[in-house]
């Protein structure tokens, strides 16, 4: 096969050359046959194929005339001497021209010429629109065998689907498939807008929107997915990322629209996905002719010329023609670097090169006399937030003192335009250094008020690669072996390429006006964590990641507009401009200013301390580990039985069968797994129906799709929110009257509350279906006196961090059935039969949970009655705090139910309470408080959304309405009273706070003591 291949390309090549070579007479050729083709085809429709009905020997004299006026013509328009695309729109237009002009010149040489009439008018006219077709039908069909012989073969070439159907777009499919060794070949395109849907480029058709990259991995074995849209958004190239990442394929990119060349994209502009793309790309438009108002053939200034900022200020510069730029700055290795950077060349012998330190006043006036600057741009700053919480009176003395020597000295000698750079930091400033740089623009607009020239501050968040930036850092943790430290797996920052920032600011310096500060437009804030685990993600090996917990000043979420400021942009897009109060800069001496920095200390009591966000966050529902869970592991390491093996493993489940009232547990390494396995061994396979409710984690539904079953979802009951019996016993029924029959019903125990297992179990021994319960939020949760988890054929635990207890992940399957457990442990350690050698007859899987993690599943079974009796004393304290207040309302608990209280969630009717769920959501966060909406169902899930359901609305209203609060065993009774006064504040109503020794449910004598 591999000669075969060889044989053609050579054959291709040889026939590609010949035709380049000798083009022009291969054409003439074709376009002579195509003549003698078309006049006798005309001929013979004219008169009905009667060969004898006009002289042969005029329709011969006819195509000796048409083939001449053909050359004559053709050479004479440029068809057989220009060198056009086959089969391109230049080519044809030119072609069709002279197919006209000699149809033309044939007729009137048949009419007035000759004696006696060559050709009828009709088959003179009709052979011109023939042989047009037939000329035009060759050039593209040698096109499309040119471009198919061109494409790289899809057996050596990566596959590949191409996000955005644009301009952009096609031209790079246009480039993979017209290059052999493009090492690319597409196979789908992706694009948001409907409108697009059906095309296709050149074969490759629009298959979907974003939402579709899962099905289109599938269905097309794409491996890698590459982003067209050089105008991308930080947010779009972020959002595809994470998709790619979670489908498994890799990533690119195309630059940004004036980062390519002549604006034309090919496979060489393709390049891998960068921080800076993940980050945020901003589209800036500057008025060079504003710009070059105020800077061309004028003396700039600079301070902090060798930092990030100021090193590009004084680039970017250079293009507008200043008469001279003077780069100031007390790092002498900085000056050379930006000296080298702008002139290639760094002897630092220039005295637009200046050392001097802005805190020494005298020094800064000897500076301005002498070079005496028309426009100053102040960069110059202390700005590591940590380093000033320890040492703030350096921040005064540059931040604050060194400004206000810039700023006499710039009014002494009559500085037309001061732009003093600020941070997003100033904006509600709650840290020494955005106290610091809150008064320098205050400083600067009151020299705005008083001197001659427009005194205004830029003020702007993060600059990607600057130094000490903290993508830098990541990097550098990186490159060490890691860990990545975050402060916050929640904190947000502002991102702006230092091009794109430096751009804007000198666009601001122009249209500011005296005692502003101007803000720069830094897009949609990026939360770094996020940042953190994709670069953790494409290291090539495994980077830990650890939060550090945010430091003393920080905030959690940056603001670039303070509340009280006005967000107003009436020359620049990018730009708002917002009134700064002036501070006096006479009256104002050293003790006033120190006043300045001081941060308010909040006292015993004071309400506004619970403003402010906290720097420990409150997780919804995160592990709960005690000293007992640490011993068990740390015996189980020393005693070497680290593998999916080993004592604790097997008396882990033993005890867990006890404590769900089941004869059998298999330890396994995810809820997930159990309920694959649960599924599979109920015989569970590709087509197969299987019911499962709504209102579930995805997690319910994926175990279906992994057998290659189909889900039908079926919506909730009033009572109790469980998947509803009557629709279940209906929607059997349907399908055996259809013709149809599901294999399986799952039944999941929401937010720790039972199902009606007792109904359903009727039901479908009725109808002769499995039931399977998903029992991964219910251990200890009992219902007509039976224990969650005891329920179906076989029920499926969860161990997850997040779950009532923990084995750090993991889960389990339980059941009654000795055969069951069996075959599951079977299957969960690869089918390997019990023979002294590895033997498979069947496909098993990797299931089998650590003995490590069983270890620490002990220590938390052991801790199971506390557990389950601090969930329920949180989950009645919420209930008697907020359940009197009007529109709010909880889970409601059927009769003879005692859900485990693993998650608290309260019902908003926004109508009533005055407030809808998502509003109270983002207030808790505001807090560095995690509260989330209800399951969104899955009918609603993109992933499902050509699923059947059965739905009454259940479901959708609880999704809603509702919201769910922390609840974890490990809360603290303060941390809850918070959150019952910011609910209770938000709502405008007082409130109740029990006490934490309110008498509530005892749960420790409805758990089973684990053997």
């Amino acid at each position: 096969m591999g000669q075969r291949t060889s044989h053609s390309e050579v054959a291709t090549a040889r026939i590609r050359r010949a035709m380049g070579e000798h083009r022009h007479i291969v054409q003439a050729a074709l376009d002579l046959l195509a003549w003698f083709l078309g006049l006798w085809a005309a001929v013979l429709l004219r008169f009905e194929f009667a060969l004898d009905a006009w002289p042969v020997s005029s329709v011969l004299t006819a195509i000796l005339l048409a083939t001449l006026l053909q050359l004559g013509v053709g050479v004479a328009f440029g068809l057989y001497t220009r060198k056009w695309r086959f089969g391109s729109f230049d080519e044809v237009a030119g072609l069709i021209r002279v197919v006209i002009v000699v149809t033309a010149v044939l007729h009137l040489l048949s009419v007035w010429v000759y004696p006696t009439q060559l050709l009828p008018t009709s088959v003179a006219l009709a052979s011109g629109m023939v042989v047009a077709l037939i000329t035009a039908f060759s050039r593209y069909t040698w096109r499309f065998y040119l471009e198919r012989s061109m494409r790289p073969s899809p057996d050596v070439a990566r596959k590949v689907l191409v996000m955005g159907a644009g301009e952009a777009g096609i031209q790079l499919v246009t480039s993979m498939l017209r290059n052999r060794d493009s090492g690319y070949y597409p196979v789908a395109m992706l694009d948001d807008d409907p409108l697009k849907s059906h095309l296709q480029v050149m074969g490759v058709p629009v298959i979907g929107d974003r939402e579709a990259l899962p099905h289109a991995v599938r269905t097309t074995g794409a491996t890698h997915l590459i982003v067209s849209i050089p105008s991308a958004s930080g947010a779009l190239i972020r959002d595809l990322s994470n998709r790619a990442l979670s489908c498994e394929i890799g990533i690119s990119v195309l630059p940004r629209v004036e980062s390519l060349i002549g604006g034309t994209v090919g496979v060489s502009d393709v390049r891998p996905v960068s921080e800076r793309d993940l980050l945020g790309r901003h589209e800036v438009r500057t008025d060079v002719d504003q710009i070059a108002g105020y800077v061309t053939g004028k003396r700039v200034l600079v301070t902090g010329a060798g930092g990030s900022i100021g090193s590009e200020l004084c680039r970017q510069l250079q293009r507008f023609g200043p008469q001279r730029v003077v780069m100031l700055d007390r790092d002498e290795s900085a000056l050379h670097a930006v000296q080298m950077s702008i002139e290639g060349r760094a002897l630092l012998d220039s005295r637009n090169l200046v050392v001097a330190d802005i805190r020494d006043a005298d020094r800064m006036v000897e500076v301005f006399t002498e070079h005496r600057p028309d426009v100053v741009f102040h960069a110059a700053a202390l700005k590591h937030l940590p380093l000033l919480e320890m040492y703030p009176d350096e921040g005064v003395k540059t931040n604050v003192h060194g400004t206000r020597n810039l700023l006499l000295a710039a009014e002494g000698v009559g500085v037309e335009r001061f732009v003093n750079i600020s941070t997003d930091k100033a904006a509600d400033p709650s840290s020494v250094l955005g106290h610091t740089k809150r008064v320098a623009e205050r400083l600067t607009a009151s020299v705005g008020r008083r001197a001659s020239g427009t005194y205004l501050s830029v003020r702007f968040g993060n600059v990607l690669g600057s130094r000490g930036s903290v993508l830098e850092a990541f990097r550098k943790q990186i490159s060490s072996g890691g860990p990545i430290t975050v402060t916050h797996p929640e904190v947000t920052r502002y991102f702006m390429l230092a091009e794109e920032a430096v751009e804007l600011v000198i666009q601001a310096g122009a249209i500011g006006r005296d005692g502003e500060a101007l803000v720069l437009d830094m897009g949609d804030p990026v939360r770094i964590d996020d940042v953190a685990r994709r670069l953790a993600d494409e290291a090539e090996r495994d980077i830990a990641i650890v939060y550090t917990g945010l430091r003393p000043g920080e905030k959690l979420h940056e603001v670039l507009v303070a509340d009280a400021e006005l967000d107003h942009r009436p020359a620049h897009p990018l730009i708002s401009h917002v009134a700064v109060p002036p501070l006096d800069l006479e009256s104002t001496v050293e003790d006033d200013l120190q006043a300045l920095i001081e941060l308010p200390v909040s006292e015993p009591g004071d309400e506004a301390a619970s403003e402010l966000p906290s720097a420990t966050r409150v997780y919804l529902s995160p592990p709960d580990m005690t000293a007992l869970e640490r011993r068990r592991l740390l015996e189980a390491f020393d005693a070497n039985w680290v593998a999916p093996v080993g004592p604790d493993l097997t008396a882990f489940e033993a005890e867990l069968a006890a404590a769900c009232g089941r004869e059998h547990a298999v330890a396994l390494s995810s809820a997930t797994a159990a309920l694959h396995l649960s599924l599979l061994i109920a015989g569970v396979g590709r087509d197969d129906i299987v019911l499962v409710p709504t209102l579930t984690f995805v997690a319910t539904a994926n175990a279906v799709l992994q057998c290659g079953a189909t889900p039908i979802f079926i919506d909730s009951e009033e009572d109790g929110w469980g998947i509803d019996p009557a629709l279940v016993d209906a929607t059997l029924a349907r399908l055996a009257a259809e013709g149809r029959r599901a294999k399986a019903v799952i039944a999941v125990d929401i937010y720790g509350q039972l199902a009606d297992h007792h109904r359903l179990q009727m039901i479908c021994d009725r109808h002769r279906v499995t039931l399977v319960a998903d029992a991964a939020q219910s251990l200890g949760s009992r219902r007509a006196g039976a224990l969650g988890g005891s329920h179906g054929m076989a029920a499926a635990l969860s161990f997850n961090g997040n779950k009532v207890i923990t084995t750090g992940g993991g889960g389990a399957l339980v059941t009654d059935d000795e055969a069951v457990a069996e075959r599951a442990r079977s299957l969960a350690t690869q089918s390997r039969l019990p023979v002294p050698h590895f033997e498979h007859n069947e496909p098993g899987f990797n299931y089998r949970m650590s003995n490590l993690l069983a270890a620490v599943g002990r220590g938390q079974l052991e801790r199971l009655p506390s557990i389950l009796a601090r969930l329920a004393e949180i989950n009645a304290r919420y209930i008697e705090a907020l359940d009197p207040i009007p529109g709010l309302d909880f889970m409601p608990v059927p009769d003879g139910s005692a859900p485990n209280g693993w998650l608290t969630v309260m019902l908003i009717d926004p109508a009533v309470a005055g407030c809808p769920p998502e509003d109270l959501r983002l207030a808790l966060e505001s807090h560095d408080i995690e509260a989330r909406a209800a399951f969104k169902p899955m009918h609603q899930q993109p992933l499902f959304r050509t699923a059947e359901a059965v739905c009454t609305g259940v479901a959708d209203r609880v999704y809603e309405h509702g919201l769910c609060l922390p609840s974890g065993s490990s809360l603290t009774d303060d941390d809850q009273a918070r959150i019952i006064r910011i609910i209770g504040d938000m709502l405008r109503r007082r409130v109740h706070i029990p006490l934490a020794s309110a008498p509530v449910p005892s749960r420790e004598a409805s758990v089973p003591t684990p053997r």
